[in-house]
């Protein structure tokens, strides 16, 4: 008895000096449940978010809140432009899940995708880091719609692109503890305790302001003013799905439907004939060709001097040559 208790005593010393001996992949799913944890919390309190465990309102929260933030306020005056933690989350490869077709069993749902990568590539401008280099140790490279991308030009790093970026790394912690082998974890230590200063630095800066940042503080739209807001975007995303159909199965690109109308034939499939009949502006009739451009001059311009009907300028082939007389041209074989 006294010797399992001097063991049981010297294990509890050896765990007390070293620490627990966890598995790598148990410490990670630890260290991915820990920062869902924290990320839930700042988006409660930091951002006013009612409902953490509801994805749509969870990236509401923070997006409307970390907008609200200049980058003056935080960056410069709170945290006396000290770039070192957003230059750690910034130069780790985007923290989205991106799963392709063969991908579909191990599908985990995910907000703004888009807006987190380019978020990241937003900071990196800002901070001059080379894009190339992050898109090279990116494990997502080979199914990345954005692989080496630019930023737009114009936009600025923005403390919403902060924001972006910690969805990502809560989003992409929530995949890995569902499917550990599809959405291997990468994030190191450093960029774990970047992210969570960067959520204490906003938090406090939040608590000392007086105006409120809470998207559950915006003043909901009365009901007529709410329904023109939504026929408004309903047209606008119909007008986008019909240019995307007619671009798919007409085989013509923007550009170039604006120019040419095509003429219902013998190659045309079913679905293109459909299309047509359907928007019958599309098409010019099989009986004769569109309508000719008409002037808005009351009158045709011709050069000054000539006569209506001749031809001017530099004749467009070479004249025949003269034949001698009592000759007859050969016949073209």
């Amino acid at each position: 008895m006294a010797k399992v208790k001097t063991v049981y005593q010297a294990s509890r010393d050896a765990l007390r000096l070293h620490g627990s001996s966890l598995s790598p992949t148990a410490a990670q799913r630890s260290e991915a449940f820990r920062l869902i944890q924290d990320f839930s919390r700042f988006a409660e309190v930091a951002c006013g978010c009612k409902a953490s465990s509801n994805r749509a309102h969870l990236r509401r929260a923070v997006f409307h809140t970390t907008q609200a933030i200049t980058w003056k306020d935080l960056v410069e005056d709170r945290m006396k432009n000290d770039l070192s933690h957003i230059e750690t989350i910034a130069r780790m490869p985007c923290p989205v899940l991106l799963p392709d077709k063969t991908m579909m069993k191990v599908k985990v749902p995910e907000s703004a995708p888009k807006r987190i990568v380019f978020a990241g590539k937003v900071l990196r401008k800002h901070l001059s880091l080379t894009e190339t280099q992050t898109c090279r140790g990116c494990l997502r490279r080979s199914r990345c719609k954005f692989f080496k991308a630019p930023a737009d030009p114009e936009l600025e790093a923005g403390v919403r692109h902060i924001g972006r970026l910690l969805l990502g790394m809560a989003q992409y912690a929530r995949g890995h503890l569902q499917f550990p082998e599809a959405y291997p974890w990468y994030f190191t230590a450093a960029m774990l305790a970047s992210a969570r200063s960067l959520m204490k630095t906003i938090e406090e800066h939040v608590a000392e302001t007086s105006s409120s940042f809470f998207y559950s503080d915006i003043e909901f739209a009365d009901e007529g003013t709410a329904r023109e807001i939504y026929l408004k975007e309903a047209r606008r995303k119909e007008e986008r799905r019909i240019a995307k159909v007619e671009e798919r199965f007409l085989s013509l690109p923007q550009w170039m439907r604006e120019t040419l109308q095509p003429i219902p034939g013998p190659g045309m499939t079913a679905r293109q004939r459909s299309l047509l009949e359907q928007h019958p502006g599309l098409a010019a009739t099989e009986s004769g060709p569109m309508e000719p451009f008409e002037s808005s001059e009351e009158k045709d311009w011709i050069e000054e001097g000539a006569r209506l009907g001749e031809l001017q300028g530099a004749p467009l082939f070479d004249p025949l040559p003269e034949v001698a007389p009592g000759r007859k041209l050969d016949p073209v074989s």
